[in-house]
C-alpha cells in the first residue's frame, strides 16, 4: 500500500500511532481508550490490540472495550467512541464506562436482532403476497369510497 505521507491537506497525511507511542508516554495526564469490534475488517483486531500492547509496555494504561459494529465492515463504532468519550469527560472510572459500553453493546445487539427478523418477515410475507404466474395478475387492491376519501384528496397541501 502506498501512501503520500506529504498531502497537501494535514488530515490526509499518513501516519502510524505505534511511531507516537514514546511520546504519549512522556504525558501521564493523557487518557487513551481503544474500542474494539473483533471482526473489523478495516483495522483488524490484531492491530489494534498489537497498539494497545505496546501503549501498555510503555507504561500507559488503555482500556479496551470490545463491541459488536453493525456495519459490514464491522468498524463503525463511533456510537460506543461518543459514550467512551462521555465518560472520560465526566469523570468515570473505566469500569463504570465498560458497564455503559456492554449495556449498549447489549442494546444493539438486541435492536439488530430484532431488524433482522422483521425484514425476514417482511420479505417473506412480500414473497407469500406475490402473484403465482400460474394464476394470472393479483386482484387490484381495494380503494376508499368516494365518501371516506380526504377533501384534500388530488389537491396539493
Amino acid at each position: 500500500m502506498s501512501y503520500d505521507i506529504k498531502a497537501k491537506e494535514p488530515g490526509r497525511n499518513y501516519f502510524e500511532p505505534i511511531d507516537y507511542i514514546p511520546a504519549m508516554a512522556k504525558n501521564p495526564s493523557l487518557r487513551f481508550v481503544m474500542v474494539t469490534d473483533k471482526t473489523d475488517e478495516i483495522v483488524t483486531v490484531n492491530q489494534q490490540s498489537g497498539f494497545v500492547a505496546k501503549m501498555r509496555q510503555a507504561g500507559l494504561r488503555i482500556p479496551q472495550y470490545f463491541v459488536a459494529a453493525t456495519d459490514d465492515y464491522h468498524h463503525g463504532v463511533t456510537s460506543y467512541t461518543q459514550l467512551v468519550a462521555a465518560g472520560c469527560i465526566l469523570g468515570k472510572s473505566d469500569a463504570e464506562i465498560a458497564t455503559a459500553v456492554e449495556t449498549l453493546d447489549k442494546r444493539a445487539l438486541e435492536f439488530n436482532e430484532q431488524r433482522r427478523k422483521e425484514i425476514a418477515a417482511l420479505g417473506k410475507k412480500a414473497i407469500a403476497s406475490r402473484p403465482s404466474s400460474d394464476h394470472g395478475p393479483a386482484p387490484a387492491a381495494p380503494t376508499a369510497p368516494a365518501a371516506s376519501r380526504s377533501r384534500t384528496a388530488g389537491k396539493p397541501i
